[in-house]
């Protein structure tokens, strides 16, 4: 039997939300200065609750953040409610606002690109186990693994050259795309490519990730092993679906090769 492993990156290898809440912060604060807000640290569910609907209008994560900087000035400066202001922003944008928000804005925006470059920390667990998977692959041709991530391509490569997986040929590649279930099929046949597979021999492919719409849903439509770990970003989500329905659901990293050995995959 053969294995291939699929990590997702942020929130399941690394806590990429601990980078966006201080960049949020970071933001919130440029408006307090600017007198359109209060106590900025204590206002981050708000520029989430907007990011969201955002998210939703462009279909990924990752976007123009100036546009979250516009909804969000103009969510305080006018009490607009949260998707109200982010349809301002993808509507009018900036340039209909006052030079004062105008400046205001442009100061968050950077304010917030220059937080986004910290590397977020490895979640705990994550090294040992992407080194102990790197050291059996090499005397195992019958496992690889994969990061497939849909994140900003210069964000992730920034994480990736701080914790040199490449250089330490962690896994075996890095495939940076938006997820759809047909992107998940071609990583397949990307991961295939490096394992030594004899006609008729079954290959089980995993997904391990923190989203359930993202990760566990479109993995299972390409007919992935789905393996769920929530993340703090979206906390714990319950499935809505039966394809949103992953077939392992763990707590941390560290509970990954216990799964792995019930599926014929044992680590020594």
């Amino acid at each position: 039997m053969h294995f291939l492993l699929v990590f997702d990156a942020d929130n399941t290898l690394w806590d990429t939300n601990s980078v966006f809440h201080e960049a949020h912060v970071a933001m919130l604060e440029v408006f307090e200065a600017a007198k359109f807000l209060s106590d900025a640290r204590r206002q981050v569910e708000r520029v989430r609750l907007i990011d969201r609907a955002l998210i939703q209008h462009f279909g990924r994560f990752e976007y123009g953040f100036e546009n979250l900087a516009t909804a969000v000035a103009y969510h305080y400066r006018y009490q607009a409610d949260p998707a109200a202001a982010a349809a301002y922003a993808l509507e009018r944008g900036a340039q209909a606002l006052d030079t004062l928000m105008r400046e205001a804005i442009e100061l968050a925006y950077q304010t917030h690109a220059n937080a986004l470059e910290q590397i977020p920390p490895l979640f705990p667990g994550v090294d040992d186990l992407l080194g102990h998977l790197c050291t059996y692959r090499a005397a195992n041709p019958h496992i690889a693994t994969l990061i497939f991530s849909e994140g900003h391509p210069k964000r992730l490569q920034r994480t990736i050259d701080a914790y040199n997986i490449e250089r330490h040929g962690y896994v075996n590649e890095i495939v940076i795309e938006l997820k759809t279930t047909q992107a998940f099929e071609r990583v397949r046949i990307v991961g295939r490519k490096y394992l030594d597979i004899p006609d008729g021999d079954e290959v089980v492919t995993i997904m391990i990730g923190d989203s359930m719409q993202r990760d566990i849903r479109l993995a299972n439509e390409a007919g992935f092993t789905t393996i769920y770990i929530p993340g703090s970003f979206e906390g714990r989500q319950e499935p809505q679906t039966a394809l949103e329905q992953p077939d392992f659901e763990i707590a941390r990293i560290a509970e990954l090769p216990a799964v792995l050995a019930s599926l014929g995959l044992y680590l020594p």
